[in-house]
């Protein structure tokens, strides 16, 4: 009998998989395309690949196409990034080991999160990570109770399930990028140009705090130097009165990573955009998303006047 509810419940988590939160089908699909190799197109070569890893800043603030337009490249053909932007993901050499098993490694990768810091799991894991392999539809009761709620404001549960399988296709089609438009309570998606926290501090320069230390760097610069890989540390970005403007140039990052040749650091620590560009206190909106991919074309673009980097 609990083989059999077993199988049932694994059989409808894998015939449902639009019923899950948005983060978690998101999250999902962009797993399924790195193990998959479906990234990047075969006629695209390592040498124009660029990816872009992250938290759910990145996810919804780098625009790809809006990154190939905008950055210089001497290579023929310019580039193709992709965004690998993931909701809460700190750990990114899982990932290039994913993409160098489905031969879908780029040549360059910008990180705008530190790498985390803890320090690995034991080869099975935490309880919590057994639990989630052995069960992987325990969400699934709590997920269909959630679905079932919104289903009849957004058409009903036939209309909502393929809103869901639409937002994936078009998060795939758009080469990672996802606006979370559901946490934006705010017209056109976009925050009142006096909108403030009590938790900003406008009078504090804030650290990225890119470390060169911890299994997980010792990691990153391993498989950089074993598949020729080259990382950009490049700024996030905040609300304007969240924090004090960084400095131009990262020079408390740089000096930190000088004697890694293989990770370069290009502009501030961070960029400030006005609020009008966020639909919510965290996320840019798509107007904020197209500025900050520019931002970050154009730092990649002058890199070598920046830190005596450019494009390798």
């Amino acid at each position: 009998m609990l083989a059999v509810l077993w199988l049932g419940f694994y059989v409808a988590w894998r015939n449902l998989p639009y019923v899950r939160s948005g983060a978690e089908t998101v999250y999902a699909a962009k797993e399924a395309q790195e193990r998959e190799g479906r990234l990047f197109p075969a006629s695209v070569p390592p040498s124009r690949r660029v990816v872009v890893f992250g938290n759910s800043k990145v996810l919804t603030g780098f625009v790809p196409a809006v990154f190939d337009a905008a950055v210089f490249d001497t290579s023929a053909g310019g580039v193709f990034s992709v965004n690998m932007g993931k909701p809460d993901e700190a750990h990114f050499a899982k990932d290039i080991e994913f993409l160098a098993r489905s031969h879908q490694l780029p040549s360059r990768i910008l990180l705008t999160l530190p790498w985390s810091k803890t320090t690995p799991k034991p080869l099975l894991g935490d309880d919590a990570s057994v639990v989630g392999r052995l069960f992987p539809f325990k969400r699934l009761p709590r997920d269909l109770i959630l679905f079932s709620a919104l289903a009849p404001r957004h058409g009903g549960f036939l209309n909502f399930y393929r809103f869901g399988e639409t937002t994936v296709g078009q998060m795939e089609h758009d080469r990672g990028w996802y606006f979370i438009e559901g946490q934006s309570h705010y017209a056109g998606a976009r925050l009142p140009d006096d909108f403030h926290l009590g938790s900003d501090r406008p009078n504090a320069v804030d650290d990225p705090a890119f470390v060169p230390a911890g299994a997980e760097f010792e990691q990153l610069n391993m498989l950089a130097e074993r598949y020729q890989l080259h990382f950009y540390l490049v700024p996030s970005y905040h609300r304007t009165g969240e924090l004090a403007p960084s400095p131009l140039f990262a020079s408390t990052v740089a000096e930190r990573m000088k004697g890694y040749p293989r990770f370069t650091v290009p502009g501030p620590n961070y960029f400030l955009f006005p609020p009008r560009y966020f639909s919510d206190p965290v996320h840019l909106n798509p107007q904020g998303a197209r500025l900050y991919t520019q931002e970050l074309a154009r730092l990649i673009a002058t890199g070598a006047t920046l830190t005596g980097q450019g494009l390798p």
